[in-house]
């Protein structure tokens, strides 16, 4: 096997981590790598889809509360809106009956007025 090159299968690569550090090339000039290899943990695989779905799981239960507070936020919004416009009409209402019970009460008057000035042109006709 050449000293220089190293060639490692995907067994292996599966099994083990394996780093590298080029510290003694770069800062000292040499012509050697540190190479270190190590077990890998039987389970990581599971263990980080385990992690994964933990983290997918708290968020998705989070939007859920996120979007469940909106939907009420929006609820609340459209029920006070709701109840502006009915408190808009109803006070449209009131002034609308006040403005026809004053026209009636205006109109009683005019035809009081007219009829005592009839009782009085009458009265004088009769004189």
């Amino acid at each position: 096997m050449d000293t220089k090159n190293v060639e490692l299968g995907t067994i292996f690569i599966e099994k083990y981590y394996f780093t590298m550090d080029m510290t003694p090339v770069i800062e000292n000039g040499d012509s050697f790598t540190i190479v270190g290899f190590g077990q890998k943990e039987p389970n990581y695989p599971y263990k980080l889809r385990e992690q994964q779905k933990k983290i997918n799981d708290e968020l998705k239960r989070k939007q859920e509360k996120d979007a469940e507070r909106i939907r009420q936020q929006q609820e609340q919004a459209k029920k006070r809106d709701e109840a502006q416009r009915k408190a808009i009409e109803e006070k449209k209402a009131r002034e609308e009956q006040e403005r026809l019970e004053r026209q009636q009460k205006e109109r009683e008057a005019q035809l009081k007025a007219a009829e005592e000035q009839q009782a009085k042109k009458d009265a004088e006709d009769r004189k």
